[in-house]
Parts: structure tokens; C-alpha cells; sequence
């Protein structure tokens, strides 16, 4: 993103990620967000800068928010639309030339951190949203939708919390899970990394970026 685009974000799970791309995009560019978690829109909407226009919305297929110059998304988890939804926001929102960068959670994205989940009695319908598409998967949906020049990468990063229990609180808020489950998880991260002090977790995302 440069100075004076016009760039579309879809899911704005992090305020600092919106942030980054108003000053990416200065006075004189234009940060659409669209975000389906009305509570997280709100959130953002009260950055209250006059580039940035926020959207509490479930992308449709085949929906337009207008033609843009990049779209960029980094949703912590994965949102509950298919992945043909990417390569369909990206033809649709994009002017011909138009750049995206999408990168999602990976198939496994933090091992640790969902045999935890499971040992602390969590289901794996609940951590579905941290497994994302396959590299080939992403490529393949996003090539159908006649994008070009895509390019897939794994990236392996480093998830750091002062401890388990603040991971394990983290984990229980992004996911929307009963309270009660901070406390097992707690004890299961604890079992697993043999620590209660600070933790490092390997985590990977697919990164995927090409354009119009």
C-alpha cells in the first residue's frame, strides 16, 4: 500500500493492523473496513479518522464495495464464509491492476496450542477457525476467480504471552468459549510447555498475494 490509495480491509480483528494501514495510505488515501463482528466494528470505528470508513457486514458473494487499489486481510481466525469467498472479493472489489495480500492461519496452525485445547475438553468444531486452507487450496480458489500472478507462502512465526494463563485467556476471548474453559486450558498449556512463565508457541499462516 502507498500514499493516496483507496484500500479495501476485510476483517479488522486487530486495531493495530488498521492502524498500519491509514499511515500506510495518509491524508490523502481510503481504508474501507468491512467486519462481520458488529462489536469488533465498533471497536475500530472509534479510531475516528476521517480516511477510514468501517463496515459491520458478512461479505456477500458477488458483492461490491466499489474498485479499490489493494485489499488486504489478516483476520486472526477464520472467518465463517468458504474460501472461494477470497478470490470472489478480490475479482469484485479490485480495478485491473488492483493488488491483494490475504494471509490466513494455516492448516496447523499452532499444534501446542490445539492439543491443549483438546486436552483441556474443548472440541475441535470450536478451534475449526484456527485451520485455514492449504497453500494449493488458497492458489487454486483464488486462480479460479481469474486473479493473476499469485504467489502462496508458509510463513512460521513466533506466538509469545507473558504466560499460559494469559494465552489461555486470549484463546477462550477469540474464540467466543464459556469463561470456565480459561482454567483448563490454563493447566493444559502449562502440562504441555512445562513453564507458568513466559511462552513462545510456533505458529503458521498461509500468505497469499497477486492481483487483478
Amino acid at each position: 500500500m502507498t500514499r493516496g490509495e483507496r484500500v479495501l480491509q476485510i476483517t479488522g480483528q486487530s486495531l493495530e493492523q488498521t492502524k498500519a494501514l491509514l499511515d500506510l495510505v495518509g491524508e490523502e488515501g481510503r481504508v474501507l473496513l468491512v467486519e462481520a463482528d458488529r462489536g469488533q466494528a465498533e471497536v475500530i470505528r472509534q479510531l475516528d479518522h476521517h480516511a477510514l470508513s468501517v463496515l459491520a457486514h458478512v461479505p456477500q458473494k458477488g458483492e461490491s464495495f466499489g474498485l479499490f487499489d489493494a485489499l488486504f486481510a489478516c483476520p486472526l481466525r477464520m472467518p465463517k464464509w468458504p474460501r472461494e469467498r477470497w478470490g470472489d472479493l478480490a475479482s469484485q472489489n479490485l480495478r485491473p491492476g488492483g493488488r491483494f495480500l490475504i494471509d490466513l492461519p494455516a492448516e496447523d496452525f499452532c499444534n501446542s496450542l490445539a492439543k491443549a485445547w483438546l486436552q483441556a475438553g474443548g472440541s475441535r468444531e470450536q478451534i475449526a477457525c484456527w485451520s485455514g486452507p492449504s497453500e494449493s487450496q488458497l492458489v487454486e480458489s483464488l486462480g479460479r476467480a481469474g486473479l493473476r500472478r499469485i504467489e502462496a507462502s508458509l510463513g512460521t512465526h513466533l506466538l509469545r504471552s507473558e504466560s499460559p494463563r494469559r494465552l489461555a485467556e486470549g484463546s477462550v476471548s477469540i474464540l467466543g468459549a464459556e469463561s470456565e474453559m480459561v482454567e483448563s486450558l490454563h493447566l493444559a498449556l502449562t502440562e504441555i510447555l512445562g513453564t507458568t512463565g513466559a511462552i513462545e508457541l510456533v505458529c503458521r499462516r498461509t500468505r497469499v498475494k497477486g492481483m487483478r
